[in-house]
């Protein structure tokens, strides 16, 4: 393996880790601002089941892995588009971070594969960024939206005639439930679309200057990959989850359940059933607005952020990663 190799699976594991610390304050970000859980012990929880999610099952990144290793230039063209298209997306990632708003580790990474794919050389493209992105971006957010407003109205009306003291700590012990679930979607989901990526990494590196042919990923990526995700889980950060969860939209326990149980449908779904690269942040985001009992209660101000970075996510990703990508090709 030599040093460009091991520089870019070295990007990858980074991705990982501050994958997990953007995201996991939207994954607890509900029941933490409800008081369910604290903040540690629901970080805990959700660095638990992120890890095990990761490990369970690898249907969407063989999915992924096999669309971009159709790629129609050599494997060292390969992993300056693998390299380019991690440090677009590892760089929007801490850039969003710090203007508090959430993106989805769907939206950069493919967005800049995308950025580094175009510099390249364009063939044909992969139905995985575009058909399966599109859906899973653009759609499944709007799709949660009704879903949660439908199952909002739903619950309150059947929880209309409870005490709210006992109803209250019912929701959360619920909402513990969910978040255990969320957190296990979301490790499935992000851990494999990295591990894919590092996957090609490491095929490019073992066999350079050959076409790439997707073979079985190392065991020992995988497991890495996870313990980057959970370490990032672990370590993370409250400004996208203070966005999300307290300013955009006001909570309190029954909606908060109701947003998290939408959310883990969803991306279970998207996981488990359809094997679909799915965005967690907007999916939260979505079920969450969709919680809103009256205009009011949802702030614009924050929204328009969210919604921006909904909108600039993707062709943010592929202008960073389209500048990384042409110095990358010429030390190839």
């Amino acid at each position: 393996m030599d040093l460009a190799t091991l520089c870019v699976l070295l990007l990858g594991l980074s991705f990982a880790f501050f994958n997990g610390f953007h995201d996991a304050g939207i994954t607890v970000g509900n029941i933490v601002a409800t008081h369910g859980l604290s903040p540690r012990v629901a970080l805990a929880m959700a660095t638990g089941f992120n890890f095990i999610g990761a490990l369970l099952g690898q249907g969407i990144a063989t999915i992924i892995a096999t669309e971009v290793a159709n790629f129609h230039h050599s494997s060292t063209q390969l992993l300056a588009v693998l390299g380019g298209g991690l440090a677009g997306a590892l760089l929007v990632n801490v850039a969003t971070y710090f203007m508090a708003v959430p993106i989805a580790s769907t939206h950069v990474l493919m967005g800049g594969l995308v950025g580094a794919w175009l510099v390249v050389g364009w063939d044909d493209r992969p139905s995985i960024m575009f058909d399966e992105t599109i859906i899973s971006i653009f759609i499944m957010p709007i799709v949660a939206l009704f879903a949660s407003i439908v199952l909002t109205r739903i619950v309150l009306r059947v929880v209309a005639s409870y005490p709210p003291k006992p109803l209250f700590k019912r929701c959360r012990q619920m909402n513990s439930v969910m978040v255990a679930g969320l957190s296990l979607a979301h490790g499935s989901q992000d851990a494999q679309k990295v591990g894919a990526v590092m996957g090609l990494v490491w095929v490019s590196g073992v066999h350079p200057g050959a076409e790439v042919v997707l073979d079985d990923r190392p065991w020992v990526l995988i497991v890495l990959t996870a313990a980057a995700l959970a370490a990032g889980t672990w370590f993370s950060g409250w400004r996208v989850a203070r966005t999300v969860s307290v300013s955009m939209v006001r909570l309190d326990p029954v909606t908060s359940v109701i947003s998290n149980a939408t959310s883990a449908i969803f991306l279970g779904l998207a996981a488990f059933v359809f094997r679909i690269p799915a965005s967690m942040s907007f999916v939260v985001v979505a079920s969450n607005l969709g919680t809103a009992r009256r205009r009011q209660d949802i702030r614009m101000r924050p929204l328009l952020k969210v919604l921006a970075a909904w909108i600039l996510g993707i062709p943010a990703a592929s202008c960073v990663a389209a500048l990384f990508t042409l110095p990358l090709l010429m030390l190839t």
